[in-house]
């Protein structure tokens, strides 16, 4: 087997597929849009975004208003009530909210905020474990200590909340131990980041979690590109940030942390010009660029799509078919190509017009690995629809593990009638053909149509009367004759 290169590795070598596009549009999007924001336009793209977020604390309470009033007048109703369902209750602590879902118990997380509320809870003086930029003797154990220890309530409450969002989130579609390492190494880079960064000014040190937590929103944006994220907009403007009232507006992830990229890419090169700040914007730098290089060299990237076009193809199915569902369904399958919904999507977009023999062959694949998968019932399901669309059989072998269940469905004629169709193929095993037509014979006596039956243990006796299933078909046949079950 051929050595796969990873998505990067890919990527420089130009080679096609989904991979290369989704890797280039995210680092425009992730790093190179927020950098040349940060270093070309500088001041003005800072002055741009105070204005933005002045704006908004004026306008957002004017425009709902404005939409309650509108929407009271199209559709009738209370005022007030209608205006109440345009906000969403929040905690000013608490201003964004993921849309990835955990998979599992975040037990990685969880032990990591006890760890650091232990830590500040036993009062361990800071700078007894910070990572101080004048002792590079200390920088070795420095550089892991100084990422469990907060110099106050408000600073670790902040961090462990980001931990929560993005490491709950993270944790289940990457390894505990992964995750871990992750986020012990980006927590190192971004010192090894802020003692660069901070040359010139007059920082002595850092401490807290941040830059380790950047690391998990790089790779967060690697990994749940395709993630929506809650940002919670206090809807009285400045008033309501003493208020728990907040709007809650829905965004794509990687736009919400690229804006928060450009912020710590204007503080670091503030910093840099000699400006003070107790924020280390270059640590949040260091932590969220090494995130994004160790997602895509680690392959999350092609985890992170598949998830995404999944999802995509579920919403489709959803929605009803639509003319871009068989695109989605080929570029998930390109990389995953036993992907059971896509398939099955493929399958019923070809077979929506007309009979397609490549599409059959989808529907075929799709019970097969269903059947595998051992979701049974569906693919009993699945094999009705490709039945009742194209009149055929599954392979021998295949058809008669789906007997049985047809006939718990409530199906045995169309069982009976898909093993005669099986039996029919060439090449056939002889012991799997006589189990196919004593299996048919059964189903048959059962619908009461004895005479069908008779027939085939007939033919069995006669053509092959030492063949496999001949003694068997003689019982049962002398059994059908006695009982006068013959019609």
């Amino acid at each position: 087997t051929p050595r796969r290169r990873s998505p990067m590795i890919s990527a420089l070598w130009r080679e096609p597929g989904p991979e290369r596009s989704l890797l280039l549009r995210s680092l425009c999007i992730a790093v190179l849009l927020p950098v040349f924001l940060a270093v070309f336009l500088g001041p003005v793209a800072m002055q741009g975004w105070d204005l933005l977020k002045g704006a908004l604390g004026i306008g957002l309470p004017i425009y709902l208003l404005l939409r309650g009033l509108y929407l009271w007048s199209q559709h009738g109703g209370g005022l007030l009530g209608r205006w109440l369902r345009e906000l969403r209750l929040g905690v000013e602590g608490a201003p964004i909210a993921s849309g990835a879902t955990g998979q599992g118990v975040p037990l990685l997380t969880v032990s990591l905020v006890l760890v650091n509320v232990a830590v500040f809870a036993s009062g361990a003086e800071p700078i007894a474990f910070a990572f101080i930029y004048a002792e590079p003797e200390n920088w070795v154990w420095s550089t892991w200590t100084s990422l469990f220890i907060h110099a106050d309530f408000d600073h670790l409450f902040a961090n462990m909340f980001f931990l929560w969002v993005f490491g709950s989130a993270l944790e289940g579609r990457v390894s505990s131990l992964k995750l871990l390492l992750f986020y012990l190494l980006a927590g190192s880079f971004a010192n090894a980041l802020s003692l660069v960064g901070c040359l010139a000014t007059e920082a002595a040190g850092g401490i807290g979690a941040s830059g380790a937590i950047s690391g998990l929103m790089g790779l967060f944006v690697v990994r749940c590109y395709f993630a929506r994220v809650s940002l919670g907009v206090p809807v009285l403007g400045f008033l309501g940030s003493m208020l728990p009232i907040v709007l809650r507006v829905q965004m794509n992830a990687m736009v919400l942390l690229t804006i928060f990229f450009l912020q710590d890419l204007a503080g670091a090169r503030s910093l840099w010009e000699g400006s003070e700040s107790n924020v280390g914007y270059w640590a949040h730098v260091g932590g969220y660029f090494f995130g994004l290089v160790a997602g895509y060299v680690a392959g999350l990237d092609r985890d992170g799509l598949r998830e995404g076009l999944s999802l995509r193809i579920g919403r489709l199915k959803r929605d009803g078919e639509n003319r871009c569902s068989r695109a989605v369904s080929q570029t998930l399958l390109d990389l995953e190509p036993n992907h059971v919904e896509a398939l099955l999507s493929r399958a019923r977009s070809g077979s929506r017009y007309r009979r397609c023999e490549a599409a059959a062959m989808d529907y075929r694949r799709v019970v097969v690995l269903l059947m595998e998968q051992r979701d049974r019932d569906r693919a009993a399901g699945v094999f009705l629809e490709y039945h009742h669309r194209y009149f055929a059989s599954m392979p021998l072998l295949e058809q008669l593990a789906l007997t049985p269940l047809l006939a718990a469905r409530g199906e045995p004629d169309i069982a009976a009638r898909c093993l005669e169709l099986a039996t029919g193929q060439p090449g056939a095993d002889a012991k799997l053909l006589a189990r196919a037509r004593l299996c048919q014979a059964r189903l048959l006596a059962d619908l009461g149509l004895g005479n069908a039956a008779k027939q085939i243990y007939e033919e069995m006796i006669r053509t092959q009367p030492d063949g496999p299933g001949s003694d068997v078909a003689a019982v049962r046949l002398s059994r059908l004759l006695s009982a006068g079950a013959l019609a």
